[in-house]
C-alpha cells in the first residue's frame, strides 16, 4: 500500500523546484502552516508537475520505518540520483536534504543505518546542508571505500549543479553501471 505526506511537507522548504523557481531550501510560497486549519500544500490538486512527480525515498519504501519520514528525521532523501565531483573523478549520489537542527543526523541510526545501505550500493551520500546567516549553501560527501571503510568530509561549499538534470541524472546512471561490471 503506497504511502501519502501525511502532514510531513518538508520537500516543500528544502529541496529545489525549478518549475516554480524555488531554490535550495527556499521555502515554498503554497506552502500552508498553522494557525490554517490545515498544513501542507495549498493547491496541491493543481500542483505543478514537478511537484506531482516527485516522492522522497521514504514514501517510495514502505519497508522504511516510520521514524524516517523526514519531518521526523529531519532529511529528505531524494530519490534523484546526481553527481558530484571527488578529486576530478565523477561518482553518483544520493542526495540527502538536511533540515537545520539536523546536521549531524548521519551519524545515529536510523538515518545512519539508511546511508550504510546508500554506501552499500556503491553510491556517495551528498549530504546537503541547510544555509547559514548569509544564504550559503555546504554540503558533505560520505564515501566508502573498496575496503568498506566510511569517510566524511568536512562541510564545503555547494557548487552549482554540474550540468542540467537530465545529463546529470544519464552520467550518473552510466557510472552506476560502470561500477556493477566491474
Amino acid at each position: 500500500m503506497p504511502r501519502a505526506c501525511e502532514g510531513c511537507s518538508a520537500c516543500c522548504s528544502s529541496v529545489p523546484v525549478p518549475e516554480l523557481k524555488l531554490l535550495p531550501y527556499q521555502r515554498c510560497p503554497h506552502l500552508r502552516t498553522p494557525p490554517a486549519m490545515q498544513t501542507g500544500c495549498s493547491v496541491y490538486p493543481h500542483r505543478p508537475k514537478a511537484c506531482r512527480s516527485w516522492s522522497c525515498l521514504w514514501l517510495t519504501n514502505p519497508a522504511w520505518a516510520e521514524e524516517l519520514r523526514p519531518d521526523r528525521c529531519g532529511v529528505v532523501f531524494d530519490p534523484v540520483i546526481d553527481i558530484v565531483k571527488i578529486r576530478d573523478k565523477e561518482y553518483p549520489a544520493q542526495q540527502a536534504w538536511v533540515m537545520s537542527g539536523h546536521e549531524d543526523a548521519w551519524s545515529t541510526p536510523p538515518v545512519s543505518t539508511v546511508i550504510r545501505a546508500i554506501l552499500d550500493h556503491g553510491l556517495v551520500v551528498l549530504w546537503r546542508l541547510p544555509p547559514d546567516d548569509q544564504f550559503n549553501l555546504t554540503a558533505r560527501c560520505i564515501a566508502q571505500n573498496l575496503a568498506g571503510t566510511i569517510s566524511i568530509s568536512d562541510p564545503s561549499p555547494a557548487v552549482g549543479f554540474l550540468g542540467s538534470e537530465a545529463s546529470r541524472f544519464a552520467r550518473a546512471q552510466k557510472l552506476m553501471r560502470r561500477r556493477r561490471h566491474a
